[in-house]
């Protein structure tokens, strides 16, 4: 009988921890999405977000934004990039930029997380 019980309460406590971790995660990945939902970039950025962040984490990058704000040329290795959120680099056009950004290397695109104060 005290085995039968050892065997539930471990898996009890298994079950509760597995539950935890899955809760934190998505509690991280909801915060991401508030902070970019309070940035007029909700929808559509959840998403590019979700897609962007299976391949690589947030980079600090510098670089010139295009005129039409679709592709970001990076300062340094001058690879350009697709952005998949242009909004986010709205009133940007032609500037030099410092952004946060999600890389996703297989398509060659980013995701602008953050738009920060230009490098000096």
């Amino acid at each position: 009988m005290k085995i039968l019980f050892s065997v539930l309460l471990t898996l009890a406590l298994a079950v509760a921890v597995l539950a935890q971790s899955q809760d934190t995660s998505s509690q991280s990945s909801g915060q991401t999405s508030t902070s970019q939902s309070s940035q007029g970039q909700s929808g559509q950025s959840q998403g590019t977000q979700g897609q962007a962040g299976q391949s690589q984490s947030n980079q600090n990058m510098s670089g010139k934004v295009s005129k039409d704000r679709k592709t970001f040329t990076s300062d340094k290795d001058n690879k350009s990039y697709t952005v998949s959120n242009p909004d986010a680099l709205q009133s940007q056009e032609g500037q030099h930029v410092a952004v946060l950004v999600a890389v996703d290397p297989d398509t060659n695109t980013i995701h602008i997380v953050q738009l920060e104060a230009p490098p000096q």
